[in-house]
């Protein structure tokens, strides 16, 4: 509960600069940070990846949810096969599930509660972009990736992607402060490849951008 008031906090304040009753400093580098009983949740940079070396393309054709999901527990040093997190999510020939899935196996994985599942539809366009972005910023400030859940095509620093029945990718860095989001697609021949060969890709793309191809399925932050 203390977290998802947190972020509701940051996303006001990253839109509208100051909220009554909380103290609101700049910093170098930093797009806000916001006093709250006497902590700074947190400094925000300007831009922030996450390390990780440890990306697998995914294994089969339906299993963009278990890959997509281990990327986001590798970067907290959890490292399962895809097989046993397929086995968890209930990932069969039609895909996974649901954001409510990859939460529930994100949070087992890492023995927290730290995830949520957020979706499209109890928000307006522009309130899920603002909710994305503060999401984005906070989880990758804190050193945990987000897995959200796309349908249909969107624009790409590497072109346009399309995945029309759905697809699951990891986000793993911001940059203009939030207003571009780093996304780990294990979907894509991006001409990179993992140790057993299988591909994968990796490439920029506007929040807003992200937060419409998301906007009919959802993500797990």
């Amino acid at each position: 509960m203390r977290k998802k008031f947190l972020r509701a906090v940051t996303a006001l304040v990253i839109s509208l600069g100051t909220v009554a009753g909380l103290s609101v400093a700049t910093a170098t580098n930093a797009s806000a940070c916001v006093i709250i009983d006497g902590e700074c949740m947190p400094n925000y940079q300007t831009s922030k990846t996450l390390g990780n070396n440890q990306i697998q393309g995914q294994h089969t054709s339906y299993y963009c949810g278990p890959a997509a999901t281990r990327i986001a527990l590798s970067v907290r040093g959890v490292f399962p096969s895809q097989e046993s997190l397929a086995d968890s999510l209930g990932t069969n020939s039609n895909g996974t599930n649901s954001s409510w899935d990859i939460r529930r196996v994100l949070n087992d994985r890492t023995g927290t509660q730290y995830y949520d599942a957020k979706f499209g539809y109890d928000y307006t366009t522009g309130g899920w972009a603002n909710l994305l972005r503060s999401d984005i910023l906070f989880d990758i400030n804190r050193g945990w990736a987000l897995v959200v859940n796309v349908a249909g095509g969107a624009s790409t620093t590497s072109g346009w992607r399309s995945y029309p029945g759905g697809h699951y990718v990891a986000v793993l860095g911001y940059d203009n402060s939030g207003d571009r989001a780093l996304v780990a697609d294990t979907g894509y021949n991006g001409g990179l490849y993992d140790a057993q060969g299988y591909y994968y890709g990796v490439y920029w793309i506007a929040t807003t951008e992200l937060a419409r191809w998301s906007y009919n399925r959802g993500y797990a932050a």
